[in-house]
């Protein structure tokens, strides 16, 4: 089967706070994407959460002058639900950026060279 984009993606800045995301509907037994971009790299991101989605950690980056982070996440669910997508960063102001995508055609039950976590920058 073939990795394919499906649906639009979802865009979202938050210049204080948490990153909430618009209301979005994913499709069961597709990938989410996530990727956000903090404009202090010191700002970890505590959690994602929302539709009924398990979304874990996949890529941590940095710049290596603590200015920007980059940091890639995994939603997938057999049964998600409508609603928002939140990524908590724990702290009141800083700018966060963020884009969801979804993608069918991708094995989630077996693991690949992506989802082995580096946070070593």
């Amino acid at each position: 089967m073939a990795i394919a984009l499906s649906g639009a993606a979802q865009l979202k800045t938050a210049t204080s706070g948490d990153l909430v995301f618009d209301s979005w509907t994913p499709s069961a037994d597709m990938v989410a994407i996530l990727v956000v971009a903090q404009r202090i790299e010191t700002v970890a991101i505590v959690s994602v959460t929302g539709n009924s989605l398990t979304w874990t950690l996949v890529r941590d980056k940095n710049a290596g002058r603590v200015q920007c982070g980059l940091e890639v996440w995994k939603g997938v669910g057999s049964s998600p639900t409508a609603g928002t997508t939140t990524v908590a960063t724990g702290v009141g102001a800083t700018v966060v950026s963020g884009i969801i995508q979804q993608f069918s055609g991708i094995d989630t039950t077996t693991p690949g060279e992506a989802d082995d976590v580096d946070t070593h920058g």
